[in-house]
């Protein structure tokens, strides 16, 4: 679960990092290649909650963290200025908790 959190944070970050309004990096990043890496991070994610849950429950975990994760890093950011290694670090070690201690599934 811990892993599974992490690298969908990380995939849901992508997607963010790709649009021309974000307000971490100069330049946004290519769509296509950031899609492809969110499918790719969806994929891993769902095989690391298989052990623990049905393919359908996987999936309505990772939608739940998904719903949880894009908004809280508009929320994030509109409010501090944090540059992207500390913003990378900072939201995988706190979902990754929230999804250990059992605060999104």
């Amino acid at each position: 679960m811990l892993i599974s959190s992490a690298v969908l944070w990380i995939g849901c970050l992508l997607v963010y990092l790709s649009s021309p309004n974000q307000k971490l990096l100069n330049q946004s990043l290519a769509k296509k290649i950031t899609y492809w890496l969110f499918g790719l991070c969806i994929i891993v994610s769902w095989f690391f909650l298989l052990p623990e849950y049905s393919g359908v429950i996987a999936g309505l975990v990772m939608l739940t963290q998904a719903m949880v994760m894009w908004p809280s890093t508009v929320f994030i950011l509109s409010h501090t200025k944090p540059t992207l290694p500390i913003y990378v670090a900072g939201g995988t070690l706190f979902f990754a908790s929230l999804s250990l201690l059992g605060g999104i599934a």
